[in-house]
């Protein structure tokens, strides 16, 4: 009496499996990557620019912004905790990059409104990026501080992270700016998109 040969041990489920699991480790790295890896650091002038056309106060700062880079969503929510924070508030400018002011306004986009939206915020369109370049700003999210004597206080990124909301050194330090104390570092990441290269893929 013969009987039957056992049965062959499938394997194409294992290796859909295995196949599944790399696929996913390799996207969730390359996104871990994506979100921690800085843009390009500010340049500023170690002094208030004159070029500068507008109005420094007791404590000015200065952040550019491009309308397109999602990731500054959160360094507008960060803004908003660090101004809640102060009892005395400094005055800032959201530059925002006019690329296209014919065809969108940057005012018509909620990154626009959301930033107005913050006590002693002064949203400004800024053609082709020309005031956020007289500071040295390369990269959207980059915030940039000058004190009463218009001295560097400060510059570099609010956010641990691109698009990621919670503390991050850049705040601590520039909080610590703000309150008149004296951070361990006065610059930070910036984790953002390039301003210009974002409006080169758009157009």
């Amino acid at each position: 009496m013969s009987t039957a040969p056992p049965p062959r041990r499938s394997f194409v489920l294992p290796l859909i499996v295995a196949a599944w699991t790399l696929l996913v480790t390799a996207a969730i790295g390359w996104t871990w990557h994506y979100k921690t890896t800085p843009g390009l650091a500010s340049t500023p002038p170690a002094a208030w620019p004159a070029s500068a056309e507008l109005r420094r106060s007791h404590m000015t700062l200065v952040v550019a912004l491009h309308p397109l880079c999602t990731c500054s969503e959160a360094t507008i929510s960060e803004l908003a905790r660090l101004v809640s924070a102060l009892d005395e508030r400094p005055t800032i400018y959201a530059l925002f990059y006019d690329y296209q002011p014919d065809v969108r306004p940057v005012s018509t986009t909620s990154l626009w409104r959301r930033a107005a939206a913050i006590p002693g915020l002064t949203p400004l369109r800024d053609r082709n990026g020309a005031m956020a370049k007289s500071f040295g700003a390369e990269t959207s999210g980059d915030v940039i501080a000058y004190g009463s004597d218009g001295g560097l206080m400060f510059h570099g990124g609010v956010t641990a992270a691109r698009g990621h909301e919670g503390d991050s050194f850049g705040r601590q330090r520039l909080l610590a700016v703000l309150r008149g104390q004296t951070p361990d570092r006065r610059d930070s990441p910036v984790f953002g998109c390039n301003l210009d290269e974002l409006t080169k893929a758009a157009l």
